[in-house]
């Protein structure tokens, strides 16, 4: 069997920035304005009764700017909810 390895990167070769968890203020991070995902009043009550429930067990994933690219509804039921960061315990 062949083992699959990556070869090394060459002199200078950036390496890809690797995902991290950091908390953030729901104020501080936008939604896209391009999301073709529109979530209903009775989809963000539903997600934030989730929430109050189990917490944030998925994250929101933002770009390097605080735009939203997956978790528009999380993002809206927090804040209908009154959070003030994406708290991943339940309440």
């Amino acid at each position: 069997m062949k083992s699959s390895t990556h070869p090394a990167p060459s002199a200078g070769a950036r390496r890809p920035e690797l995902l991290k968890l950091i908390h953030r203020r729901i104020d501080e991070i936008e939604p896209d304005a391009a999301n073709p995902r529109r979530h209903s009043k009775k989809q963000i009550r539903q997600i934030a009764a989730s929430i109050e429930a189990f917490g944030f067990i998925v994250p929101i994933l933002i770009d390097r700017d605080g735009n939203i690219v997956s978790g528009h509804g999380r993002w809206l039921a927090g804040r209908d909810l009154g959070f003030t960061e994406a708290d991943p315990k339940p309440r």
